[in-house]
């Protein structure tokens, strides 16, 4: 309502308020800045002078009807007023009556005549060389040229006057001033008259994290990629958010290192692994800096043009403050002097308003040149190129990512970036100072110097451009300098550039040229080493195989084929372990193996670790062929010629020989340096006394080991051997003595020939031998490389067999005796059991898994008897007498304890014919007397109940004895032993039912209850079958036809009824016991994948079923069919601690539709790798109605970098995050 001058002018008010008092009127073309707008109002800032007065007033900045009163536009740069001026100039000429073509001409005349006065006679041919190449030069860069031109003093005045906006006085008609070798732009110019995006960085309150507002298009979004694609990297550039920098440290130390260069890592921590590495020079963007961390957010650009940018983190100053960042702008406030160490919150500032070069143009490879534009506008016309490789002193402006040429390099507008953050330019960066000053500076006096010494132009690495009167700037042209080669890093250099990570592990050997000498090479670098120096710096680690056998796999999925397997002992080279508990392993295939490869194996399981790291004090065997070899290709040819290993003064392989050790040798470890480790042999095979000591070879150079650990209680086969060979030449000499003393004057050829016409009777000796080797000290044990399956050889007659069953032989056993007092199987408490035998057996099979444990051997090995003491006591102990028993591994002499009240008997059964395999953890154990004890007193502990055989209340029972034996005992044949388990398993069907659960199954049928509740009661499987035979009988009675399903619910907790129990109540819930059941709780009872399949057939008669609980119970791969059985009208699902995988969660995301009711579903503390896991957090966009995800401690890998993503997920998705539990 308010018309201001002519219609057209802007109402300016004192307030916000449009009604209030107007203070004046803002003409057409006027040029204003907004401090604030709000709505459609804004406070005006800065006006020109004739304006000056209506600062602070409001002005709107829409009208009612939508149309914008204002339009943005980007500031005058030099060359759009130089030409504004030459135009204003040219009609002032025309208004004169002077021509256009001839004021150009003129103009002309004038340069030349300036030219020439400005050039001496003296420097003629210079000058003309220097100006035929500089106007060759300039003319391929900039095109075209203008005739009006104006000097630098002019150029200098009117730029200082325009920062200081102060009034230009009208100019009289007058010639310009010929600048120095200037060349304008054309006339056409362009320039946007708006910019795109209007993108704003502000800090989420609550998050913490950088937020992208555009207030005009009224977005918002965390998102850089969705910033730089809509075009604002320039905005935020313009409006200072973000900070374009230079990688320029001005530390001395880092100035000299030519290799330096700036990590660039993906968390804020600055740990891991660098994802980049930045050169200096390099123009980097900023995004945030964090003064208390001294870390830097910086712009990561995509490496290819339709890639992402991503975000970076860097520090961008040393620890005592140095920066290692400048900035390209100078800051809008002057920043206070900080104490020395104190951080910037930014990059350094440069010393002037822009920083200065020189600057060099880097495009990528597929990108020749450079457009140079009109204007400041990307949008303007193209004018010019500018090579790769072009250099500049410095940039006369910078507005976002744009930058403004020199005068004296031609004008025009440049990208010093591309939209993505991809420099263009690059700064040389700082030289390190020199104490000898150049001698080029010594004779800078000289006016000839630059152009008659080339020689001392060339010696110097930056050379000083030279500005000539008239002429513009001359840069001497600069021999090309040939890119030095790269040369290889050490390994500690390496170490120290790389980080750590699993590339420093990942090293190949092969052959150095021309040389042929192999080396170890990394994959990632072009870096060379030795094994010894890998194994020195920790890199790989030599380990040694501490299960019977290691099997090795292609790779790392344990589905993989099985390509070898290692025996017991075995020295390996380990490379890394992965998370999932899989170890690389260095695979040679010989001795000296020019490219060795890799296996995989598991690095522990259920029966403990499979792999140790090797240790110093620990005993080896001395195997010259290979530690891993089997032991019939470890043979000599030749007996009396064995092959043996040198032992050196020193680890160097020239270092002089101080002994050698053969086959059978047993050596201690006593140093270990890389590859190579120090021994004394504290055994020889040959039952030599003389010390043997020093430095041998662990590993070759392709990875191969001659040494194998000595675990306790074995022998050598070389040694068993001897004796034999021993034993035999002495029954041979007692034979022959005996026939030379009846015959008297035999002839030594007489008794060769006796001794070859016994042939055939000594083979018929050993056929017997090898039908009675029922023992198994007849055999030997070994294992098959191929297939991994164990085979016996027979020692007389070298028969291989697999199974020794067929034959009869002997099983070895591992006795372990042990006495105790105040504990008897006579005791009151067990026998007021209503079953004392049941009991007592319940109590031995208890007792197995700590036996088990102490001997390190499976369950299914071992068997426990309890058993009554000793009829006849002695009541005080004796000292031995030589009449007592010897014990059969110390064979020292033994005799009978002084009173016991229960004897405990532990049967350890070996796999073969090695009893150690089963006594050699309990020698140790009993090596200390008090450590045993505590083992014993630990595992009967943990029996339950073992209060029933206490003798007295209140007192401790003790352990009288100890006693090992290792025995052979009489093996029952297949048949015998399959008939054994089915005859146990008949027994067990057959068992007595607990009197309750019987009287339960009969009262069933008429109590037809509608709940069924056990808390923590052992129930078993046999009391859980009758319990669901009297839910069938109940279904099934005759006056319960017209309403037979009766149940509701069934809660059955940690009562063990296992897979047996839950098979049972699948079939009584398949008949229909199940009709109206809405809640099942079965936690801890042991149901695995059998029951848990079981269970999802029965569940299908279950339609009315609303929860299910299953924690604790292994279901595993059963967990899938178990899903096929659940009704649409569950509603909570509890399957944590369940052993679930992968394959579990994807089932269960692909079923999750099925459930539209559903509220909870706990699958916490199982084994899920990142897959799973985002199946699952994706299925809850599927569920809306789902109100819990449990997830906790169920990712085998940590989430600290997806758990964003996911949150993201759910966000966009409308669901809180907060029903996720991760």
């Amino acid at each position: 309502h308010r018309v201001g001058p002519n219609s057209s002018a802007l109402c300016v008010t004192m307030t916000r308020d449009p009604r209030s008092a107007v203070i004046g009127w803002l003409q057409p073309d006027a040029q204003v800045r907004l401090h604030l707008i709000e709505g459609t109002r804004a406070l005006l800032g800065y006006l020109e002078e004739e304006n000056a007065h209506l600062a602070g007033g409001w002005i709107s900045v829409v009208r009612l009807d939508g149309c914008a009163t204002l339009r943005r536009i980007l500031e005058e740069t030099e060359n759009q007023r130089i030409q504004r001026e030459l135009n204003q100039h040219l009609k002032e000429l025309e208004a004169e009556g002077i021509d256009t073509l001839e004021a150009l001409k003129m103009l002309d005349e004038a340069q030349d005549v300036l030219l020439c006065e400005s050039s001496s006679a003296s420097s003629k041919h210079s000058s003309a060389r220097i100006s035929s190449k500089l106007g060759s030069k300039l003319s391929s860069r900039m095109g075209s040229k203008i005739g009006s031109r104006r000097s630098s003093a002019d150029r200098r005045t009117s730029r200082s006057t325009s920062q200081h906006h102060t009034p230009r006085t009208p100019r009289t008609l007058a010639w310009p001033k010929v600048a120095d070798q200037f060349v304008g732009p054309p006339e056409k110019q362009e320039q946007r008259e708006t910019v795109i995006g209007g993108w704003r960085q502000i800090t989420d309150p609550i998050w913490g994290r950088p937020l992208y507002v555009s207030p005009v298009q009224g977005r918002s979004t965390w998102g850089v990629n969705e910033v730089i694609k809509t075009g604002g990297l320039d905005d935020l550039l313009l409006n200072r958010s973000w900070e374009l920098c230079c990688i320029d440290p001005e530390a001395l130390e880092i100035q000299k290192a030519e290799d330096w260069f700036l990590n660039v890592y993906a968390t804020p921590s600055l740990t891991g692994e660098a994802i980049a590495h930045w050169e200096k020079g390099r123009m980097i963007i900023v995004q945030m800096f964090d003064a208390k961390t001294g870390v830097a957010t910086v712009l990561i650009p995509p490496m290819e043009i339709e890639g992402d940018a991503a975000t970076g983190y860097v520090s961008y100053a040393m620890r005592d403050g140095r920066p290692l960042l400048k900035a390209m702008v100078a800051p809008i406030e002057e920043w206070p002097e900080l104490p020395e160490g104190q951080l910037y919150a930014g990059a350094k500032p440069p010393e002037g308003e822009f920083l200065e070069g020189p600057f060099f143009n880097v495009l990528p490879l597929k990108q020749a040149e450079l457009i140079v534009t009109i204007g400041q506008d990307v949008g303007s016309d193209q004018w010019a190129k500018m090579p790769r490789g072009y250099r500049l002193r410095h940039f006369a402006e910078i507005l976002g990512f744009r930058a403004r040429l020199p005068d004296l390099e031609g004008g025009g507008w440049v990208s010093l970036c591309n939209a993505k953050g991809m420099p263009h330019f690059r700064k040389q960066p700082s030289e390190a100072p020199e104490l000898d000053l150049p001698d080029e500076l010594s004779s800078r006096g000289s006016k000839s110097s630059k152009l008659s010494s080339a020689h001392g132009v060339h010696r110097r690495k930056g050379h000083f451009p030279v500005v000539w009167p008239g002429l513009g700037i001359w840069i001497p042209d600069v021999p090309p300098v040939p890119v030095p080669k790269p040369e290889p890093k050490s390994l500690p250099e390496l170490l120290y550039a790389m980080g750590t990570g699993r590339a420093l592990c990942d090293w190949q050997r092969m052959a150095l040229e021309p040389y042929k000498e192999m080396v170890w090479k990394n994959r990632h670098a072009p870096s060379t080493t030795r094994l010894h120096d890998l194994l020195r710096l920790r890199i790989w680690k030599p380990a040694v195989v501490e299960t019977e056998w290691l099997h090795l796999r292609e790779a790392e999925d344990e589905r993989s084929r099985r390509i070898a397997s290692m025996p017991q002992g075995s020295l390996v080279v380990t490379q890394w372990v992965t998370s999932t508990g899989s170890v690389r392993l260095l695979f040679p295939e010989e001795e000296d193996d020019p490219s060795p490869g890799i296996a995989w194996a598991d690095l522990g399981g259920a029966e403990g670790a499979c792999v140790v790291l090797l240790e110093e004090g620990l005993d080896f065997w001395v195997e010259p062929r290979g530690g891993h070899v089997a032991d019939e290709d470890q043979e000599d040819s030749d007996q009396f010629r064995p092959t043996k290993l040198s032992v050196r003064e020193t680890w160097e392989s020239d270092s002089p020989h101080v002994g050698s050790l053969q086959r059978g040798d047993v050596v201690q470890l006593a140093e270990i340096s890389g590859r190579f480790g120090r021994v004394v042999r504290i055994k020889s095979i040959e039952d030599s006394d003389e010390a043997v000591g020093g430095w041998l070879d662990l590993y070759t150079e392709a990875g191969w080991s001659c040494l194998r650990k000595r675990f306790p209680g074995q022998v050598h086969p070389e040694e068993v051997k001897r004796r034999i060979l021993k034993d035999s030449v002495e029954s041979v000499l007692l034979q022959l003595s005996q026939e030379v003393e009846q015959t008297g004057s035999k002839k030594e050829e007489e008794i060769f020939e006796e001794e070859e016409a016994e042939l055939p009777e000594l083979l018929r000796e050993l056929g017997e031998l090898e039908a009675k080797s029922l023992y198994t000290r007849d055999w030997r044990e070994a294992i098959d490389p191929i297939w991994g399956r164990r085979y016996f050889i027979n020692r007389w007659s070298g028969q291989v067999i697999h199974k020794l069953t067929r034959y009869g032989v002997a099983e070895a056993v591992v006795r372990l005796t042990v006495y105790f007092n105040n504990l008897s199987v006579n005791a009151a408490g067990l026998h007021r059991e209503e079953w004392p035998d049941k009991k007592l057996k319940q109590l031995e099979d208890s007792a197995i898994p700590g036996f088990a444990a102490m001997a390190d051997v499976p369950d299914q090995r071992v068997a426990v008897k309890f058993l009554a003491g000793p009829e006849d006591p002695i009541e005080n102990s004796e000292p031995p007498t030589p009449n007592d028993s010897e014990d059969s591994i110390t064979g020292e002499a033994t005799y009978r304890p002084a009173r016991s009240d229960l004897k405990v008997e532990v049967m350890l059964k070996a796999p073969g014919v090695k009893a150690a395999w089963a006594s050699a953890a309990l020698q140790r154990l009993m090596a200390d007397a008090e450590i045993f004890s505590n083992h014993i007193a630990e595992v009967l502990g943990s029996v339950p109940q073992i209060w029933l055989l206490q003798l007295k209340d209140g007192e401790p029972f003790t352990m009288v004895r100890a006693d090992l034996e290792e025995m052979d005992i009489a093996r029952e044949s297949d048949l015998a032993e399959r008939a054994r388990s089915k005859a146990s398993e008949i027994e067990e069907l057959a068992a007595l039912v607990d009197t309750e659960f019987v009287e339960l199954r009969k009262n069933l049928m008429w109590s037809r209850p509608k709940s069924m509740q056990y808390a923590f009661h052992q129930i078993g499987e046999v009391n859980a079958r009758a319990m669901c035979e009297g839910l069938e009988m109940a279904y099934n009675a005759d006056h319960a036809q017209k309403d037979p399903s009766h149940l509701e619910e069934i809660s059955i907790w940690g009562c063990s009824i296992g897979n047996g129990g839950a098979v049972a109540l699948a079939n009584a819930l398949a008949i229909g016991c199940g009709e109206k059941l809405q809640s099942i709780i079965l936690d801890e009872n042991d149901i695995g994948a059998a029951g848990a399949k079981a269970l999802g057939v029965g569940l299908q008669s279950c339609p009315f079923l609303r929860e299910l609980s299953l924690p604790k119970n292994p279901l595993g791969k059963g967990f899938t069919s178990l899903l096929s059985g659940l009704g649409p009208n569950l509603k909570v699902l509890d399957a944590a601690e369940a052993n679930l995988d992968d394959e579990a969660a994807l089932a269960t995301s692909k079923t999750i539709t099925r459930w539209p009711f559903l509220r909870s579903l706990r699958l916490a503390g199982n084994a899920m790798t990142i897959l799973g896991i985002d199946a699952l957090v994706r299925s809850m966009l599927l569920a809306k109605d789902l109100q819990q995800l449990d997830l906790r401690g169920s990712s085998t890998t940590p989430l600290a970098v997806e758990w964003h993503r996911l949150m993201k997920l759910l966000q966009k998705g409308n669901i809180d995050t907060r029903k996720l539990r991760l």
